[in-house]
């Protein structure tokens, strides 16, 4: 177990992307850890939820124990540009996680999500979303987005973990996750199954 280290502010970690990259299976696996406090859904105050209040924020946060870790899962902090300055404004000691995928096999995974979105329309909107500068391109920057975090937090405090190595070994990324938000590594979530 990692030691319990002081900060003013829930959350002690941020699962901050990629979208369809495995972050919601990192939730689940989190929600059942007992050392660890996590909302059910995306919060999104970092970015798109920012003219939220504080505590609006804080609210999602008011179950956690006080031996807990609390965290939230937002894969929209990775592209969103003003996230990383947002995060160290309210938490500086704030541990981030980021799961990667390929690039391409995200997006494609992102298109196949939006393709069960019946408001959607394939023939019309598929193209605009493969141009240089649609959302679903954007995302799959990870070097720019992470340079941005890197301005503001020191290497210690992001962890990258890697989408292939959750389809290759879960048990072992699964510890890699836990380490990186600073609780028992051996605790072996149902979701493992």
């Amino acid at each position: 177990t990692g030691e319990i280290y002081a900060v003013s502010e829930p959350p002690h970690f941020l699962i901050a992307g990629a979208p369809r990259s495995g972050t919601g299976w990192m939730l689940s696996c989190l929600k059942e850890h007992p050392e660890v406090y996590v909302p059910d859904h995306e919060i999104n105050y970092f970015s798109y939820e920012y003219n939220r209040s504080a505590e609006w924020y804080r609210d999602h946060f008011v179950d956690c124990a006080s031996t807990q870790r609390s965290g939230e899962k937002s894969p929209s902090y990775l592209a969103h540009p003003e996230s990383p300055a947002r995060i160290y404004d309210w938490n500086p000691d704030a541990r981030l996680i980021f799961s990667l995928r390929h690039p391409v096999e995200r997006a494609y995974a992102v298109y196949c999500m939006l393709l069960q979105n019946p408001h959607y329309d394939v023939e019309e909107e598929v193209e605009d979303e493969l141009t240089p500068d649609a959302s679903m391109v954007e995302a799959g920057r990870y070097f720019e987005h992470l340079q941005r975090y890197r301005a503001y937090f020191p290497d210690e405090q992001i962890h990258v973990l890697v989408f292939n190595d959750l389809k290759e070994d879960a048990s072992q990324f699964v510890r890699q996750l836990f380490r990186a938000v600073g609780v028992d590594e051996s605790f072996a979530p149902s979701q493992l199954n």
